[in-house]
Parts: structure tokens; C-alpha cells; sequence
């Protein structure tokens, strides 16, 4: 005989159907017999464990097919929700624990890895406009390290935290752009010490080395604006714009996917403000060296 905390195993029942409280069951069970009372005041009830695979349907058309242990969602499976979210793969414990693929009502699809109902580990985004983030995932946000690309070849590969840009990172806009900034970040914008490049006159590009702040460069700590193109075809430096660090797109509902980045690279490099001396910008003709505040 087979004891457990069940009772005593009796046998292996294919289709079996149960429902409580709204919740219906169809599928393969394990049968108990478990012995209740003293002496000759004893009563027995069989005991029906959901084990094997199964179906299970909760009101409101929520839903599971898959595999069972022990009256749990063990191995693997597929839930849909009654929003039209599904996942597919594997689950631990009545959770989502493995590897496993979660797609959206919009057509946006994570595949990945999955701890304790979250998107934690390694994993891929693809939003239904194409854009992909390939990378680290803590708690259903992009955090770790990885790589996020658009469809217009736009693309961040470097360091995340919270669904943002932070850390060490290298940022390449498109090629009609032409511009890439490598360095630091913190809170979605370039923030720290970095080098962004950008196509300049002729044929040349401006190379400008120091220290971020808010997206901007700081005159306080800039060294060399180097191989710009001469001055009299070099445009001026000053950007009359730049686009807001932060995207509207994110997503309402942390628990239905990891949202875009908040923070969309922007769109145009903050520039240096050359004002009076102290920190003013000299022109020899093939380079372009800034004067600083700060003495290394």
C-alpha cells in the first residue's frame, strides 16, 4: 500500500470531473482513501488528487490546461485570461517558473525566463511595432544588462535599472542621424562621464569627451571637441531643441508586460554653451578645443 499525507493510495482515475465554488476540474487524479475516528466509529472519504494533466476553468473564463502535481500547476501548461493575456510554459507551484512565453492582447510577446509569476532572468520583448529588448529582467522590468533596437535602427546596448537607462551604455541613433554617445547613464538620460560622436562638415565628425549631466554636456568639465570640420563650413554647435527624456508609452499595468523604456533616447544631443570666458570654445581650423573651469 502507498500511504501519504493523502491517506492510502487506491488508484490512478483517468477523466475525472469535479466542481467547487464555480472552479470545474476534468482530468487525470490520483484516488485516496483516508480513514477518519477511533475504534468502531470510523468513517472513510476518498480523496481525489489532481495529478497528471488536466484542465481547470475558474468563473469569469479564466483557464488552465497542462500539468498537475500534488493538486498544484506543476510542469508544463497553458493559463489564458479572461483579458486575453496567455502564457505558455512551465510552472512551479501554481505559479509561472521556468521558461515560458507570455504574449499581450496587442500582439506584444515576451519569451523568457519566469520565478515566482515574474518575468525575472533572461528574456526577449518584441512590441507589435517591431521594436525588440533582448536582456536581463528583475521583477517584470528590464534590469541587468541588454540590448533594446527600433525599427528605425535606433539602439541602446549597455546597462538598465527599473526599466531605464543606467549604467555603462553605448547609444547608436540611426543612420541618418549618425550619432552615438558611449558612457554613462543614469535615470534614462547620459549622465556621468562619456564620449558622444556626431557627424560634422566635409566629411568629419565632432568628438566631444567629459562629463554629462541631465542629458547635457557640462561646460564645466569639457576638454576636447576634436576633428570638426573647419570653420568656415562647420555649422553652429548650439541645438535649438531636444526632445523630452521621457516616453509616453508606457505600459498601464506592470503585471501584463514589461513597459517600453521610460525614458526614449532622445532625439537630439544637448550642446555646449560656449558663452563669455571662462569656458569658451576656440576653433583652429581642424579642431575644436573647449576651455574648462576645472584644472586636472
Amino acid at each position: 500500500m502507498k500511504h501519504s499525507k493523502y491517506g492510502v493510495f487506491t488508484k490512478k482515475k483517468k477523466n475525472h470531473d469535479e466542481t467547487l465554488d464555480g472552479v470545474r476540474y476534468t482530468g487525470d487524479a490520483d484516488v485516496y482513501m483516508k480513514v477518519y475516528g477511533e475504534r468502531e466509529n470510523t468513517y472513510e472519504i476518498e480523496i481525489c488528487v489532481k495529478d497528471g494533466k488536466g484542465k481547470m476553468t475558474w468563473p469569469g473564463d479564466k483557464v488552465y490546461e497542462g500539468e498537475w502535481k500534488d493538486n498544484k500547476r506543476n510542469g508544463e501548461g497553458k493559463m489564458t485570461f479572461p483579458s486575453g493575456k496567455v502564457y505558455e510554459g512551465e510552472f512551479k507551484d501554481d505559479k509561472m517558473h521556468g521558461r515560458g512565453k507570455w504574449t499581450e492582447p496587442s500582439g506584444d510577446v515576451y519569451e523568457g525566463e519566469f520565478k515566482d509569476d515574474k518575468k525575472n532572468g533572461r528574456g526577449k520583448y518584441t512590441w507589435t511595432n517591431g521594436d525588440v529588448y533582448d536582456g536581463d529582467f528583475k521583477d517584470e522590468k528590464m534590469h541587468g544588462k541588454g540590448k533594446w533596437t527600433r525599427t528605425n535602427g535606433q539602439a541602446y546596448d549597455g546597462e538598465w535599472k527599473d526599466d531605464e537607462f543606467d549604467g555603462n551604455g553605448k547609444m547608436t541613433w540611426p543612420r541618418s542621424d549618425g550619432r552615438v554617445y558611449e558612457g554613462e547613464w543614469k535615470g534614462g538620460t547620459m549622465n556621468g562621464r562619456g564620449k558622444l560622436t556626431r557627424p560634422g562638415g566635409n566629411g568629419k565628425s565632432e568628438v566631444y569627451e567629459g562629463e554629462f549631466k541631465d542629458g547635457n554636456m557640462s561646460r564645466k568639465s569639457l576638454r576636447l571637441l576634436a576633428l570638426a570640420p573647419p570653420s568656415s563650413s562647420r555649422s553652429s554647435p548650439r541645438s535649438s531643441s531636444r526632445s523630452s527624456p521621457r516616453s509616453s508609452s508606457r505600459s498601464s499595468s506592470r503585471s501584463s508586460s514589461p513597459p517600453p523604456p521610460r525614458s526614449s533616447p532622445p532625439d537630439d544631443s544637448a550642446d555646449v554653451d560656449a558663452g563669455d570666458e571662462p569656458g569658451g570654445i576656440y576653433d583652429n581650423g581642424t579642431a575644436l578645443f573647449v576651455a574648462s573651469d576645472d584644472e586636472e
